[in-house]
């Protein structure tokens, strides 16, 4: 009894999707196209200030006043918070510009794990053949 392989139809997927991505390589953004995203984080009593510009901390501002008080730890961790805070942000940020500019790329995205999906299916119905004939 043979069975017909889902092989073409997986490989017959993953060549719609890079034509699907062919199509909009052209429309996807430059660089220079998207604007900078800057974003800024401070804590809650305004000991720590960061602002985060293009993925890199462009200024961090410490309370004197604070600073003289607190111990080392005090300040690794609530530095430490705030920058991680400013980049969520920013990285949050970027994307969200990111996804608006290139709508299409989800179109994409979605495409692709279909055609993950179909490859899958056809290795294990191929695994699930050669088991049963072997």
């Amino acid at each position: 009894m043979t069975e017909e392989t889902r092989f073409p139809q997986a490989f017959e997927a993953v060549a719609d999707v890079a034509a699907q991505a062919n199509r909009i390589k052209d429309q996807y953004p430059n660089e220079g196209t998207l604007k900078s995203v800057v974003t800024e984080h401070e804590t809650d009593r305004a000991e720590v200030r960061v602002t985060v510009k293009d993925a890199q901390v462009a200024s961090l501002r410490l309370d004197h006043i604070w600073l003289e008080e607190a111990t080392v730890e005090e300040v690794e961790n609530k530095v430490r918070a705030c920058v991680n805070a400013a980049w969520t942000k920013w990285n949050e940020e970027s994307l969200k510009q990111l996804r608006n500019a290139t709508p299409e790329i989800a179109e994409v995205s979605a495409a692709l794990e279909r055609a993950r999906g179909t490859i899958r299916q056809a290795f294990d119905n191929e695994l699930d053949r050669l088991t049963r004939e072997y």
